[in-house]
């Protein structure tokens, strides 16, 4: 009998498992009008990408948490003109996950049940602000109860590809790096930062975006299974 080279896999979320509908404006101007503030689209986006922007150009430890998303948006509704705008926007950035317009992927569902069915341990490292509001977007989704372990770069302090949070994952899970599989929709991030550590990268990419990347993909989460079988 084989011994499993693998024991657990590891998804990345947006992009992987879920994307966003529409353009972060929006759901901040959908989050304003639910605490009834009500500002034109237009003047949000521009004010929303002229902050984001400086901010990310700004010195800070790269990784997005909680606190600089609410550092992000108190800038946009001061310039609002907004008074009290660091407690509007922690009213804001807590409505988030509740409002944000973020849909599975078609074939999520079946893949996770193929690879819970086989013995797999599922868990999830991703750069999103917390884990909190990665849970939060689970639960909603209807996915949540697949996952054993959930790493966010935000909670964590580090962001893929950073190694480290790649051997976060391995130690939560109990198993070495090369017992693990990830799985992610970026080259860069996923594949990259898994190699870093001896871990097994899995690329989807349902768009044929790569071309002659050295990583094994697919263009269906419903192909991993039998990507791992002809891995063994």
């Amino acid at each position: 009998m084989l011994t499993r080279r693998f024991k657990v896999v590891s998804l990345d979320f947006g992009g992987t498992l879920a994307y966003e509908v529409e353009e972060e404006y929006i759901t901040l101007l959908k989050v304003l009008k639910k605490l009834g503030l009500d500002f034109r689209g237009e003047e949000i986006r521009k004010i929303y990408e002229e902050e984001k922007q400086a901010y990310e150009s700004s010195q800070h430890n790269g990784v997005w948490t909680e606190k600089t998303h609410i550092e992000l948006v108190s800038g946009i509704l001061r310039r609002l003109g907004i008074e009290d705008s660091k407690t509007y926007a922690e009213k804001v950035c807590s409505l988030y996950p509740e409002v944000i317009d973020v849909r599975k992927f078609e074939d999520v569902d079946d893949a996770l049940k193929m690879l819970r069915e086989e013995g797999y341990m599922l868990i999830i490292i991703s750069n999103i602000t917390s884990e909190a509001r990665l849970r939060k977007l689970l639960q909603r989704l209807g996915i949540i109860g697949f996952f054993q372990h959930l790493i966010a770069s935000g909670s964590v302090g580090y962001e893929k590809p950073d190694s480290r949070i790649f051997l976060h994952a391995c130690n939560l899970a109990g198993v070495r790096p090369q017992e693990l599989v990830h799985v992610g929709d970026s080259y860069e991030h996923d594949c990259k930062g898994a190699r870093s550590v001896g871990a097994f990268p899995l690329l989807i990419d349902r768009g044929n975006r790569y071309g002659g990347v050295e990583c094994l993909k697919v263009n269906d989460l419903r192909n991993v299974k039998a990507s791992l079988e002809k891995a063994l």
